[in-house]
């Protein structure tokens, strides 16, 4: 009689497991640099409100202060594009030529065409104002993003999302306009912060709430841990969609999610080196993602892989893109702000 035990077939099944198990947990740690080697492209004086961004074709658009710039190479690789006028928070580049740009503290979107200079585009809520307590404001817009030129979201207080479509720019309905105008705690709960996405679904993301915007209907999303999370960010590029935000009960744990098969899939531990809270981040034409967080900490994501960026002597890091081989970072440094270079 055959004494039970595994034969060679399930014992090479089991080691197969293993392997692929032990892969799959190597490749969730993330790669941490430090102190990477980095080269400074361009370095102006003073505190200068600065960010970056990349077109689809690579072509890398910033501002320093008030000015448009377009990096080129060369001893001098900032070409200046136009005088703004006004410092932008967020840029966007839907095409080569193209830049569209959210004025700081305001509902105002600005454009930039080659041959055509900068102009102030009409929207829904540029003239808008509305009753905060005791005193009247604004509409502010607080992130730009798109798939085309033709297919553009912003985003904003008030649940306020603004759609454009190469003709205009219109207003959407969204779950979250039923907090707008309900006093502090609920408005608060209506600031959208981020807007992203792939092919699939654009989202758009509030201090606790993620909606998604599916055949042109904006519905809540069903995200795991959603009572527990906060600051969120929705960050979409061609190689899919991420949420990462903060737990909210240890406000330490930095909880990361990306879509796959129509749902949202937790990768525990993948950012755990993060020792401050993710700010601002955007999908990049190559099809990776890139965030970099409050304490000057910047993260790159492809797929289930994420290198973290440390000590990259900046105060803090205003602005991120890639391009080509390598991470381009805006900041703060000491009494300047800088341009960075690092390779990837």
């Amino acid at each position: 009689m055959r004494s039970p035990g595994l034969t060679t077939g399930g014992i090479r099944l089991l080691l197969l497991l293993w392997a692929v198990l032990a892969g799959g947990c190597r490749g969730a740690k993330p790669a941490v640099v430090e102190g990477p080697a980095v080269e400074v492209l361009a370095r102006v004086e003073g505190q200068a409100p600065a960010t970056i961004t990349a077109s689809p074709t690579g072509r890398l658009y910033l501002t320093l202060g008030t000015t448009l710039y377009r990096l080129r190479d060369g001893a001098h690789p900032l070409d200046t594009v136009a005088e703004l006028g006004a410092v932008a928070t967020v840029l966007h580049a839907p095409a080569e030529d193209e830049v569209l740009l959210l004025v700081q503290s305001s509902p105002e979107i600005v454009r930039w065409r080659a041959g055509h200079g900068i102009e102030s585009m009409a929207t829904p809520v540029k003239d808008s104002v509305f009753m905060d307590g005791h005193y009247m404001d604004r509409i502010n817009l607080m992130d730009l993003w798109g798939t085309s030129p033709r297919e553009v979201y912003a985003v904003g207080d008030h649940a306020t999302i603004l759609r454009y479509d190469r003709r205009q720019w219109s207003l959407e309905a969204n779950p979250l306009l039923e907090y707008a105008g309900r006093g502090a705690p609920l408005v608060y709960r209506s600031y959208l912060w981020s807007v992203g996405g792939d092919s699939q679904a654009v989202y758009a993301a509030a201090a606790s709430s993620v909606l998604s915007r599916e055949n042109g209907t904006w519905s809540r999303l069903r995200v795991p841990d959603a009572d527990s999370i906060y600051w969120v960010l929705a960050l979409g590029a061609p190689g899919g969609s991420y949420l990462v935000g903060r737990d909210a009960a240890t406000r330490e744990q930095v909880l990361f999610y990306r879509a796959a098969g129509g749902a949202w899939l937790r990768l525990p531990g993948l950012l755990q080196p993060l020792r401050y809270e993710p700010l601002r981040g955007r999908g990049q034409p190559e099809g990776s993602v890139v965030f970099w967080t409050i304490g000057g900490e910047v993260v790159r994501l492809v797929g289930k892989r994420a290198t973290i960026f440390k000590r990259l002597g900046l105060a803090s890091i205003t602005g991120a893109a890639v391009s080509g081989h390598h991470l381009y970072v805006v900041g703060a440094r000491y009494d300047s702000t800088v341009l960075l270079r690092l390779n990837l």
